[in-house]
């Protein structure tokens, strides 16, 4: 619409776009905030212990995923149910590369960077994930910087060459943080099991 492709390239990238999503099954589903123009994450946890034992759990939680919780707290207070950590973890995902005419495919890793806000009421957390970014590197000096997850979105925002990576980390970003969501709901609620011996 902007005018920059004419009929024939926009027809070209539009081919391509829909082979990709074939390819890697689809588009991501998102949370995305039209208020904030962010993709946020959220997840309500049923959980069945009492709300210190939730706290004390979150925090066993966090120290084992992310290491010294004094070094990744942001903010705790147990009376009004609130704990604030960043986390972080290594995903892989698919990419393609040019060199010369040929066209490879290469798995890539980033390191992805995110705060957790953990909300408790009653037998249920609310877990707000924000604040989502990549460590990137940058040319040869070995030199890093970060780019929000936001810059990544929407994919076509990007050159071709650079859609497939951008989608597939979406989609692995989005599977740990659902799969970190569901091991903290389960060592929350398997609080029992670990003092049964």
């Amino acid at each position: 619409m902007s005018g920059e492709w004419d009929q024939e390239k926009y027809l070209r990238k539009a081919s391509d776009f829909r082979a990709l999503l074939k390819d890697m099954g689809g588009y991501p589903e998102l949370d995305y905030n039209l208020e904030t123009s962010q993709i946020e994450y959220k997840y309500i946890l049923e959980v069945s212990p009492d709300k210190d034992v939730i706290f004390r759990r979150i925090n066993e939680w966090a120290a084992m995923k992310f290491g010294s919780l004094d070094a990744v707290t942001h903010y705790s207070d147990l009376s009004s149910g609130k704990i604030i950590l960043k986390g972080n973890f290594d995903v892989n995902f698919r990419a393609d590369f040019k060199f010369f005419w040929t066209k490879y495919e290469s798995i890539e890793r980033k390191t992805c960077y995110q705060t957790y806000v953990f909300t408790i009421v009653d037998q249920r957390v609310k877990v707000e994930i924000n604040r989502v970014r990549y460590e990137i590197s940058r040319g040869y000096e070995n030199m890093t910087s970060e780019i929000s997850i936001n810059e990544v979105y929407p994919i076509t925002n990007s050159p071709s060459i650079s859609w497939k990576s951008n989608l597939d980390m979406l989609y692995q970003t989005k599977n740990h943080l659902s799969r970190f969501a569901g091991s903290v709901q389960s060592y929350i609620n398997n609080f029992e099991e670990d003092y049964e011996f």
